[in-house]
């Protein structure tokens, strides 16, 4: 593993630009534009490679249905089966060619000081983005892979949407103080000075690629990475969304002490946020022979749906795009915290 001689550090460049209008004395509205371009990001190739004597082709058999899958489509990449230097493997060299874009468009509304049935105070905030993210498939972990290109000597075909594309956000914020002036003095008492905050956040779900069950391989022949952005569109897990609640009050007892409690419910719906799904899309196929046993078809690519996991008789596979986690990051299970702070 060594360094490229034109290694360098990464570069971000950052902008916004926002219009805020105010609409009478509560309301205000704003709109903004947001792109990050991120430069010299660290990559990883082969250079123990040969040039590629020719090219090699696939063909789909499956997936109709899916974002840019279409059965019995063909497609060519380089084929590669030389090592310049035949006494060793893959000599990585870590480079720093993978850039990367982002856009992102926000509308934002917020409305504060409304009265209305016994609330007070009261605060809506709203927003909505829509972002575009595109990259070269940057090294994304601490471990350099041994080849993180596609193709050894440029990186074209690495360049797609980003693994990081949420492309849509919704978000709403509630904050209230509530006052009951009428009725019964047990219930003015039970229910008076509460404050109410909800805050809800739906998003397009995470982001994921076909994969392919083994590396693009043959007969000792590589072809790079063991994924198929087809069209440059990854697939997406179901949306996700959650809402939060926090209820506290103060109260004074005495002169001196204070009393803080309050109630808290972190995806208050416990809804099931998809956050991994099965990404083994294909399987690799054996050529057909055309004509005599020397010539031969284009290689297959065979969907792993349900019925063809059942076909080939694999017990441990399970159908591509079956969710298998839920838990992770900020889409846990429903938590609920109750509290009590006492100042004196």
């Amino acid at each position: 593993m060594v360094f490229a001689s034109n290694y360098r550090v990464p570069a971000v460049q950052r902008g916004t630009l926002s219009v805020e209008r105010e609409l009478g004395r509560r309301t205000s509205v704003r709109a903004s534009y947001s792109m990050a371009l991120a430069t010299q990001l660290p990559g990883s190739t082969d250079i123990n490679i040969s040039p590629s004597p020719g090219m090699v082709s696939y063909v789909l058999q499956g997936g109709d249905g899916h974002p840019g899958l279409h059965s019995g489509e063909t497609f060519v990449v380089p084929l590669y089966g030389q090592r310049p230097i035949a006494d060793f493997g893959a000599v990585t060299a870590l480079v720093s060619n993978a850039n990367a874009t982002y856009h992102a468009f926000t509308a934002e509304a917020r409305v504060h000081g409304l009265r209305w049935k016994g609330l007070r105070d009261l605060e809506l905030h709203g927003s909505y983005t829509f972002s575009r993210s595109i990259d070269y498939a940057p090294q994304s972990s601490a471990t350099p892979a041994l080849d993180g290109q596609f193709d050894p000597f440029h990186n074209g075909y690495d360049k797609g949407l980003s693994s990081q594309q949420f492309p849509q956000r919704f978000s709403g914020s509630l904050e209230d103080r509530v006052r009951v002036s009428n009725g019964p003095k047990a219930v003015r008492l039970a229910l008076d000075g509460w404050r109410v905050a909800a805050i809800g956040v739906a998003s397009s779900g995470a982001p994921y690629s076909y994969n392919i069950s083994e590396r693009w391989a043959r007969d000792d022949k590589r072809f790079g990475r063991s994924d198929l952005s087809a069209d440059g569109r990854p697939q997406h897990a179901a949306a996700c969304a959650k809402v939060d609640l926090r209820l506290g009050r103060e109260l004074t007892v005495g002169h001196k002490v204070h009393l803080n409690a309050f109630a808290e419910a972190f995806n208050l719906f416990n809804a099931d946020n998809i956050a991994r799904v099965e990404t083994r899309a294909f399987l690799l196929g054996t050529p057909a022979t055309i004509g005599d046993s020397t010539a031969t078809g284009p290689t297959p690519l065979i969907f792993q749906d349900a019925a063809e996991i059942a076909t080939e008789g694999l017990t441990t596979a399970v159908p591509f795009g079956t969710p298998s986690s839920s838990t992770t990051g900020l889409s846990r299970e429903r938590q609920i915290e109750l509290g009590l702070r006492v100042q004196f």
